[in-house]
């Protein structure tokens, strides 16, 4: 072998050119200090209330986004359904520990739930591509929408909110509690919580990029056919991603709805859906890392404008983040492709 190796041409095999790219780097030295990072700025400055409170939406949205990235980012879905999937992990769980169920166990029926509906979906939809996709599931996004908010023995709405929602319970350690427990104190525990969750995800993301899954999905997502050809199996691939992506997003819903204490549907509404995929855009479709600055700009972005209390042909400027969103896309899309 060592003959082989210094023959002219041959080139010398080192330990760097033994690696496959996917291998390279060192992803979870990034990992350590991105957290790290995150714990020094949520506890160094002096967060009002509200500002916690935004924080955590922050790391929620990016995990929602990070479920969308696996179905659109690498798999090629062009999929409005992220937040339908949210919502059924929400009140799915909610409605399980309302019948009495734990927690940790109500959070994965909500996501089995969804998981299967994504399944059932992805499957009949597999034929569809591109803009036929995306209406196929703004479609399913109004029916899971319309079904939930309709069925009241289900949802448990009062009013216009879902009732009785459990708080966020690990091993007889509540996360919130609504009536002894300071705003502050919640929003801290919810931190620690939903950044366990973002780190899980995370770690799937780092661990599908050194797998063959990724490359079989890039291929499928690039050359649908030529994958197929050569023994790619698309189907599987589709379905396995769009599942993953919506468990994903289903909990992520959970987190919310639990860690809220309660939740309107219209907060997961197409809007959200559509908000979801200005986050991937913006932050980098081809980056795990993406949906993080992605749902920095949009929940920060409100704020920052309520702040500087300006005005703009007779409104605030904050009324008009709805166009800065759109904008902001679109400059996206045509000079950073």
């Amino acid at each position: 072998m060592t003959e082989m190796l210094q023959k002219p041409g041959a080139g010398v095999r080192t330990r760097l050119s033994a690696r496959p790219p996917a291998m390279r780097g060192y992803p979870y030295a990034w990992l350590a200090v991105f957290v790290a990072f995150m714990v020094a700025l949520f506890f160094i400055p002096r967060w009002g209330d509200d500002q916690l409170l935004i924080f955590n939406l922050w790391i929620l949205y990016t995990v929602m986004v990070i479920g969308f990235y696996f179905v659109f980012g690498v798999s090629g879905q062009f999929a409005f359904s992220q937040a339908a999937f949210a919502m059924v992990g929400g009140y799915t769980s909610a409605w399980a520990t309302r019948e009495g169920w734990t927690w940790l166990l109500a959070v994965a029926f909500g996501i089995f739930v969804a998981g299967v509906i994504a399944a059932g979906f992805a499957y009949i939809a597999r034929k569809a591509n591109l803009f036929f996709l995306a209406i196929a599931t703004l479609a399913l996004s109004a029916v899971i929408t319309e079904v939930i908010s309709q069925w009241a023995g289900f949802s448990g709405v009062v009013g216009a909110e879902i009732g009785g929602v459990a708080p966020i319970e690990l091993f007889g350690w509540k996360a919130t509690d609504v009536t002894t427990m300071p705003v502050t104190t919640q929003q801290t525990h919810l931190f620690w919580v939903f950044m366990v969750a973002l780190v899980a995800v995370l770690l799937i993301g780092i661990w599908m990029a050194r797998s063959p899954s990724k490359r079989e999905a890039i291929a499928m997502r690039d050359q649908a056919v030529v994958a197929a050809t050569v023994g790619v199996p698309t189907t599987r691939v589709r379905v396995t991603m769009f599942v993953l992506g919506s468990a994903i997003g289903a909990f992520a819903g959970s987190l919310y709805v639990h860690g809220h204490g309660f939740a309107q549907p219209q907060e997961f509404s197409i809007e959200l859906g559509l908000g979801i995929f200005v986050m991937l855009i913006v932050g980098g479709i081809d980056s795990l890392w993406g949906p993080v600055l992605g749902a920095a700009f949009y929940v920060w972005l409100p704020h920052i404008l309520t702040r500087l209390d300006l005005n703009v042909f007779g409104h605030s400027i904050d009324q008009y983040n709805q166009i800065i969103y759109g904008a902001v896309l679109l400059i996206t899309m045509v000079f950073f492709p």
